[in-house]
């Protein structure tokens, strides 16, 4: 099967989906906020490192994308060696956003060539591991556009401190927190009883882009992936149409 649906994806189909496909997979089935989607699975990357995808898979991507009803869409990496506990590879692999479904196929075959790329070859190198021959799958979820975005930590990942949660937040999309080229506001909660510890402003807005109840919601999401997951998380979420959204999980690596 070349698609497969996010929602029939689960944590113990890492292989098939790589590991942000099958995270996300699991996280819908705890009832989160998740943007519909499929992943093209990494029976597809075998065939398009054989020489490109087929015309059957490109059509096969194309009717899977009719179903999410939508004229945009995130196409993201999904390989299978991403978001462990000792190695994310974060930043490694290839995301593209706003895509249309002219260029779909284009973009989803340019995130499975991810592994190629410099950065993720010197990446491999240091872990050990031949990035080329990395299996990527592709998540393609129907694109929101957040008022809204940022990263989440179910611990302090500054101090370490596991008694408190910290929230980076900026307005729109989000990459600038990701990729660190923005300074985004900081919230610090208790996990104790979730009262706000510390709150530092970013460059974005003053006092803060986050309204409390949306700071609130954020909290709950990524506390709850932490107690599915068993260990602290680094969750990136996007608030839109008052829906907060979770994009991706991961374990915290800074341990």
């Amino acid at each position: 099967m070349y698609t497969i649906s996010l929602d029939k994806m689960r944590s113990s189909n890492k292989d098939r989906a790589g590991a942000k496909g099958a995270t996300l997979g699991e996280i819908i089935s705890l009832g989160l906020p998740v943007p519909p989607g499929f992943v093209v699975t990494t029976e597809v990357w075998e065939e398009w490192r054989e020489g490109g995808v087929s015309a059957e898979v490109a059509h096969a991507i194309e009717t899977a994308s009719d179903l999410l009803k939508t004229e945009r869409f995130a196409v993201r990496s999904s390989a299978t060696v991403e978001d462990g506990s000792d190695s994310a590879w974060a930043g490694q692999f290839r995301t593209f956003l706003d895509v249309d479904q002219e260029h779909l196929v284009a973009k989803v075959c340019e995130c499975m060539a991810s592994a190629l790329l410099p950065g993720a070859r010197a990446y491999g190198e240091q872990k050990s591991v031949r990035a080329e021959n990395v299996p990527v799958a592709v998540v393609v979820q129907a694109m929101i556009h957040p008022a809204t975005a940022g990263v989440a930590f179910s611990m302090n990942p500054v101090t370490g401190n596991r008694d408190q949660a910290l929230i980076e937040a900026v307005s729109g999309l989000g990459l600038g927190v990701v990729d660190g080229t923005q300074t985004p506001d900081t919230y610090i909660f208790s996990k104790l009883d979730r009262s706000v510890v510390s709150i530092q402003s970013g460059v974005d807005s003053s006092p803060g882009v986050l309204q409390g109840a949306h700071a609130q919601d954020i909290l709950q999401h990524v506390l709850t992936l932490e107690a599915h997951f068993g260990c602290p998380q680094d969750m990136e979420w996007a608030y839109a149409h008052e829906v907060c959204w979770v994009l991706q999980s991961r374990p915290v690596t800074t341990l």
